[in-house]
């Protein structure tokens, strides 16, 4: 018995490895074409582009719902009594729904004589045809996943990678050069995925079945959905609130400041995919809770020494993404930083509402700490420009963190060294201060 429980864990860990290395390159890849897109359409158009893409991403997160995860959540127990098919057909219902829903608003928004902001309606257009392909192809990968089929998931998500930059630099350099071009490249990769997903699907989906799942399904992953919104809009309010006070050029030099400091976040991806599996296989040993407040401890001196190289290394860092040292704003690449610093903190942190099998208290960290980004990102922006979304993203995750600790702490008491994270605390608050002044 000791031996089989053995062998699973060594598979387990095996796959833990593999999905981490594959979310480090899905990461790390991107910033390669930044180069590229920035010596065609400029660093305003790159700030648009990711702007938009951003803005793909909250639309994606409200019509997925999380479905994927009320299939997760059920999937062994419906393979188990055969109504698996009935799962995943009750899933892609759920987004036939959502789909139709989206197009229909987006009918009825278009031939409204509706000004809503500087939005362009023309940019969005291939961000919503592609959400339904990209709902097929997170529910194939999460499928792949359940069945720990392993190597064909991260086939697919390199394919994924590589399909997107590809067309991208295809359509940006053979159709037109502007940011039209680039989100129907990326739109035409998604079709691609979509299709290779539904082959896989095909099988597995039967639209006449019940929909017995329906109702389990939304009620399960709507409040993970929302927490998921308010993670986007912790990440995401500094680059509204310039977009919508502030110049193109601004909007471009907050996006590169935040590629920039996206190496951290590579970085920490892959210090993930060595915690997740240690940090499971620590619940229920002894001194654990020893073993998780010295990790934090850890994590602190490194991730600092990390972020200091990153800076240190940030003019060479924005020449190599293609910008010019104009684009360069180290001070908010710093509080970006921080900002990265704390959220990898929370992971650790949150462990002990994972150990009560309580994660879903994480959201009312997640949603506090996406309001106060939004409200100090808007409060500050006419004053300190981009500066005010690093201002807003960094206490954001403070506060993020504040709310999660306690709310862990609570469910499962782990005797960390607070003096080290007020000291953290302290530290990002004379940053901060200096870079305002």
């Amino acid at each position: 018995m000791s031996r089989i429980k053995k062998i699973v864990k060594s598979s387990l860990l095996k796959e833990s490895i593999l999905y981490g290395l594959t979310g480090v390159i899905s990461k790390f890849a991107p910033l390669l074409v930044i180069p590229i897109y920035i010596n065609v359409i400029g660093i305003e158009g790159f700030g648009v582009l990711d702007l938009y893409i951003t803005i793909g991403m909250a639309v994606f997160i409200i019509c997925e719902a999380q479905a994927v995860s009320g299939v997760m959540r059920s999937y062994y127990e419906c393979k188990k009594s055969n109504t698996l098919k009935d799962l995943i057909s009750s899933a892609i219902k759920i987004y036939l729904v959502t789909y139709v829903c989206l197009l229909i608003l987006f009918l009825i928004t278009f031939l409204l004589p509706l000004q809503i902001s500087e939005i362009r309606f023309d940019y969005l257009l291939p961000i919503l045809l592609a959400i339904f392909p990209r709902q097929l192809f997170a529910l194939n990968t999460i499928i792949l996943r359940m069945e720990h089929q392993a190597k064909q998931y991260v086939a697919l998500s390199l394919l994924s990678v590589l399909l997107t930059a590809m067309l991208g630099i295809i359509f940006i350099y053979f159709y037109e050069p502007n940011v039209l071009s680039v989100l129907y490249g990326i739109a035409l990769a998604q079709f691609a995925l979509g299709v290779i997903s539904t082959l896989y699907l095909k099988k597995l989906v039967s639209l006449s079945t019940p929909s017995n799942y329906l109702k389990e399904i939304v009620y399960y992953g709507v409040p993970i959905a929302i927490s998921s919104l308010a993670g986007w809009l912790l990440a995401s309010s500094g680059r509204l609130v310039i977009a919508d006070k502030s110049s193109d050029f601004d909007l471009g030099v907050y996006s590169l400041s935040l590629k920039v400091a996206m190496v951290f976040m590579v970085l920490l991806q892959a210090f993930r995919t060595a915690w997740d599996p240690y940090c499971m296989r620590l619940f229920g040993e002894n001194n654990s809770h020893l073993m998780f407040a010295k990790s934090l401890n850890v994590y602190w001196v490194f991730g600092s020494l990390i972020i200091l190289l990153i800076y240190l290394l940030s003019p060479f860092l924005i020449l190599l993404l293609g910008a010019n040292e104009a684009a360069l704003n180290r001070n908010l690449i710093l509080l970006i930083l921080f900002g990265y610093l704390w959220q990898g903190a929370i992971n650790i942190i949150a462990v002990g509402n994972a150990w009560s099998r309580k994660t879903y208290v994480n959201s009312f960290g997640t949603i506090a700490g996406g309001g106060v980004s939004l409200c100090l990102s808007y409060m500050f922006v006419s004053e300190l420009g981009v500066i005010a979304g690093g201002v807003g993203y960094l206490f954001g995750m403070i506060a993020s963190f504040a709310i999660i600790y306690y709310l862990a702490q609570k469910n499962q008491y782990i005797p960390y060294n607070n003096y080290i994270s007020i000291l953290f605390f302290l530290i990002s608050m004379g940053i901060s201060f200096f870079v305002i002044n």
